[in-house]
């Protein structure tokens, strides 16, 4: 896949995780940027990492406070 797509993916996944309207949601996409980003990585493109561990998330903050709260992204 381009690196582009995935990383445009992952940030809308981003994005749409910060305006979801229930921590359900908010779940889904951040659950799919870690994917985009897991997919980045495997490609050898750098990644950051967020307190939990789980690649995807380039700014740790409000998003992956929620997530975390949520039960993290473990699979």
């Amino acid at each position: 896949m381009d690196i582009n797509y995935l990383l445009a993916r992952q940030q809308i996944s981003l994005m749409n995780a910060a305006v979801a309207q229930n921590m359900c949601a908010r779940r889904a996409h951040t659950d799919l940027a870690a994917a985009y980003g897991a997919a980045l990585s495997s490609l050898g493109f750098p990644v950051t990492r967020n307190a939990a561990g789980q690649p995807g998330i380039h700014k740790p903050g409000k998003i992956a406070d929620l997530a975390i709260a949520a039960g993290g992204m473990a699979r």
